[in-house]
């Protein structure tokens, strides 16, 4: 239904690594996902408790921007819906800061196989300017050129072969924090690998980054490690540290480039990535769903004043960015956007027109009462829209309302042509006149002349009155000047 659950284990697990993390000896990065967060925040006290410790934590963390779920860039981009990717990237940004406090750093990215170099191309037009690569999916190096595991920035290319600078997760350190149920065993065992990677090449700075999930990392073997990084970055005041440690940006900064043994130039790989999957109607649906979602968001004026309506825009949004989920088939986005669809229509539907009746004018202008209903908990604007064949509106047939919860009155100011019963018809549509809202037919019936009428009334009554008097003046002359006939002469006569 796109609202966001989480389980309960995940909860905890994500709680116990967060208050873990609010006290960190040492600097780390926070890479959430949105939908993650959002799911939190909506799983009760504990859930909410889980965002409240992340919070604190991201205070004096790096925290990375995500899109709003795992989306495929590389089908998106090649389907022109770079702005749907900016869409999700965006409203990643927006939870991150309205539940975390902080401002997310989009400049690095963590690229998965959903990402080819197209959609490397976009990602760095939306301000993506570094990127983490699973080591499983980069490509592999000649063991003979590099006889120890690479800890080096590199470069990866996109479609425009523009340079972006790496680093690869080690998947092998990273595993070893899970290696064991034993949380001091694992951690000791990451810190012995680290030790390792350390002296395979001492002189210059090199970097491993190790990703932790949350929801599966054992917060007590992170803490150790966490401690341990802390002690070996300050040895005895005679020692020279040989460990460090940083959040993402600051290990890019340190890390020595890696060189191209045969060319001796900054070194460059690829990575592992899928064809784009054709996305058939997914584009044009997503437009039509759009149109009707800014439908309801221009009415229902979400807003800090407007809390049920805001919370209603953001569910059909929320049903909207998860279509672009990547792991859905055609069926799957399309289920998500008509669930969007009939969203917007139960937000619509307690708006609308009951019966007017009859009214009845006693003059040639007047006001006349339109009721209109609202039946949600905030105000809400509409447009209303009338049209007549005998009636004139002066203050124009077509304006916007903002409608109070519950009944509303609205007065029109109308104008008769004539004496009569002329018919109305009365729209309700949303604010940006998309969608009709409702429609009612009732009759505005006239006792009186308008002006117009009674001013030709008047003038026809007075032609008429000088017609008469000239004609009844003619037909007496007439009679006078008629000449006296014979006949009746003789029939006076007798």
């Amino acid at each position: 239904d796109g609202t966001s659950g989480i389980d309960d284990a995940d909860v905890l697990g994500i709680t116990e690594t967060a208050q873990m993390l609010i006290d960190s000896p040492v600097p780390f990065t926070l890479a959430p996902r949105p939908q993650t967060l959002e799911a939190l925040a909506t799983a009760g006290p504990q859930g909410q408790a889980a965002v409240t410790a992340l919070s604190q934590a991201a205070v004096d963390a790096e925290v990375l921007d995500s899109s709003w779920v795992p989306v495929d860039t590389a089908s998106l981009v090649a389907g022109g819906m770079t702005t749907f990717l900016q869409r999700q990237l965006d409203a990643g940004t927006a939870t991150i800061e309205r539940l975390l406090g902080v401002r997310p750093n989009r400049g690095t990215a963590i690229v998965d196989t959903t990402v080819d170099p197209l959609g490397l191309d976009a990602l760095v037009g939306l301000g993506v300017r570094q990127v983490v690569i699973p080591e499983g999916i980069t490509e592999p190096l000649d063991s003979a050129q590099f006889p120890v595991t690479l800890t080096r920035s590199f470069d990866v290319l996109t479609a425009s072969n523009s340079d972006v600078p790496a680093l690869q997760s080690d998947e092998v350190t990273s595993g070893l924090l899970q290696s064991s149920p034993q949380p001091a065993l694992a951690a000791n065992r990451v810190l012995a690998d680290l030790a390792v990677l350390a002296f395979d090449l001492p002189d210059p700075q090199r970097a491993v980054v190790i990703n932790a999930d949350a929801s599966t990392t054992d917060a007590g073997a992170l803490q150790a490690v966490l401690a341990g990084l802390e002690q070996a970055g300050q040895p005895s005041p005679t020692a020279v540290p040989l460990l460090g440690s940083g959040d993402i940006s600051a290990v890019f900064n340190v890390a020595a480039p890696a060189t191209d043994p045969s060319t001796g130039e900054q070194l460059v790989r690829s990575w592992q990535f899928g064809e784009p999957v054709p996305l058939g109607e997914f584009s044009q649906q997503l437009a039509d769903v759009d149109a009707r979602a800014e439908a309801l968001s221009a009415t229902l004026q979400p807003g800090p004043n407007a809390p049920e309506a805001t919370a209603t825009v953001a569910a059909v949004e929320h049903l909207i960015l998860t279509s672009g989920l990547a792991t859905l088939e055609a069926s799957g986005r399309t289920g998500y956007l008509i669930d969007a669809d009939e969203a917007v229509t139960t937000a619509l539907a307690p708006l609308g027109v009951p019966e007017q009746g009859t009214i009845t004018l006693t003059s040639d202008s007047a006001v006349v009462p339109v009721t209109l209903v609202n039946g949600r908990a905030d105000p809400v604007l509409v447009r209303v829209q009338l049209a007549s064949d005998k009636l004139e509106f002066p203050d124009g047939s077509d304006f916007a309302v903002e409608l109070q919860p519950g009944t509303n009155r609205t007065e029109v100011t109308v104008r008769t042509r004539a004496s009569g019963a002329f018919p109305v018809q009365l729209e309700l549509r949303t604010a940006n006149d998309e969608i009709v809202l409702g429609t009612a037919r009732f009759t505005v019936r006239s006792t009186a002349f308008s002006g117009v009428g009674l001013a030709l009334s008047m003038l026809a009554g007075v032609f008429l009155a000088l017609w008469w008097g000239m004609h009844f003046r003619s037909a007496r002359r007439s009679r006078q000047l008629m000449p006296v006939d014979s006949s009746s002469t003789d029939v006076a006569g007798h």
